[in-house]
């Protein structure tokens, strides 16, 4: 997943997040117990083989955008934040 950042001054933020990372064997559960305040806190239920189940929906999805960003956000101050897939 990336995510690109550009500001109306022309400054410009790249912030790559390596899925495979954080939703392989070891570290997932590690991330589900990190998570976990957030999700009770959003009142999110989301179970622990629920959470082992994103990487395949992100790769699904990946190949359902086929190259379309998965937001284009434009803000009212002339910043932009897109994020890739």
């Amino acid at each position: 997943m990336r995510v690109y950042i550009h500001e109306k001054d022309g400054a410009a933020l790249r912030i790559p997040l390596p899925v495979g990372l954080f939703f392989n064997r070891l570290t997932a559960p590690l991330a589900f117990i990190l998570l976990k305040p957030y999700l009770r806190k959003y009142n999110v239920s989301l179970t622990f083989s629920q959470f082992c189940l994103l990487p395949r929906a992100l790769r699904k999805a990946k190949r359902c955008l086929n190259g379309t960003p998965l937001a284009d956000i434009a803000e009212k101050d002339g910043g932009h934040i897109t994020v890739w897939l």
